[in-house]
């Protein structure tokens, strides 16, 4: 094959399509990201349906109903920013490709890789969310078990805030140990 043959622009579109049909049978709404979200909308709405009604009488402090709403508030936009992010992503990844030169192949090629970073403001969403938690749960421990508060709202928020400290910790310590290891 000569260098022509290699260089030419249809040489060029057939790699293209190629990485582009290896993309597309991997790129698909995964199940886990299903589940996560299934999981995320239903505890955001036990918590703002906790949050909001006057479901039981909490009368040692009203901070409880301010952060249960809050939170379940913050996973919903969450969840709505990565989930519309995801989506968007796929739908531009699955656009077929036409005949195009260097030039809009190279553009292509970069809105590609910006589909594909992961945006900043579901991460600091969850960063709030872990700060809250922790105020959650100095609020839980100072707090005593039998008080007035309903168990739904003792045991949910303190479930809560154990998981996602928990989860918070070891991610932590990949990224910690990732880095020193490097």
């Amino acid at each position: 094959m000569s260098l022509e043959t290699l260089n030419s622009k249809s040489s060029r579109i057939i790699e293209f399509e190629e990485e582009e049909n290896i993309e597309k049978q991997n790129e698909r709404f995964s199940t886990t990201n299903s589940i996560f979200t299934a999981i995320s909308c239903f505890i955001a709405t036990l918590f703002i349906f906790l949050g909001v009604t006057e479901y039981k009488t909490c009368s040692e402090e009203k901070f409880i109903r301010i952060w249960l709403t809050t939170v379940g508030i913050l996973l919903f936009f969450e969840r709505i920013f990565s989930v519309s992010h995801e989506l968007a992503r796929l739908r531009y990844n699955s656009d077929s490709v036409v005949l195009m030169d260097a030039i809009e192949t190279k553009k292509l090629t970069k809105k590609r890789e910006k589909f594909n970073r992961r945006p900043l403001l579901p991460d600091l969403i969850w960063l709030l969310i872990v700060v809250l938690s922790v105020i959650g749960l100095v609020w839980l421990c100072i707090m005593q078990y039998g008080s007035s508060c309903d168990d739904l709202i003792f045991y949910s928020t303190s479930s809560f805030c154990v998981i996602i400290l928990v989860v918070a910790t070891v991610l932590i310590l990949f990224v910690g140990l990732e880095k020193c290891c490097k």
